[in-house]
């Protein structure tokens, strides 16, 4: 996706558990969410462990997007805190806005339920 202009309305304090990049899933526990997990939202910068910060919690955020997908995808996380295509059984944390190519950084719509 090119120059996405994403627009983040809502962001929540957290303390991180471990050290995470920018543009990662977090999972409630302040740490990568886990393959197919709920997330608390999308981190926009890098953060160590122990370190105060903010996720994106609601509208929409860039994400690490780890293979070429179609707008509209639904995004889950993988165990890294990057977004995946959801299979059955996993939590959807947003939908893919536009087009991507792998490893591309795209803006997703923040949603949580289950496939």
């Amino acid at each position: 996706m090119g120059n996405p202009t994403y627009n983040p309305t809502d962001r929540m304090a957290v303390k991180f558990a471990e050290a995470v990049g920018k543009n990662k899933l977090i999972g409630y526990d302040g740490a990568l969410c886990g393959a197919g997990q709920a997330a608390i939202g999308v981190t926009e910068h890098d953060f160590n462990s122990g370190d105060e910060g903010s996720v994106v919690t609601a509208q929409t955020a860039l994400l690490k997007i780890k293979a070429e997908l179609l707008a509209g995808s639904l995004i889950a996380s993988d165990s890294t805190g990057d977004g995946v295509l959801a299979v059955s059984g996993d939590i959807v944390n947003g939908i893919l806005l536009g087009g991507c190519g792998t490893n591309d950084f795209s803006e997703i719509v923040l949603k949580t339920f289950k496939v």
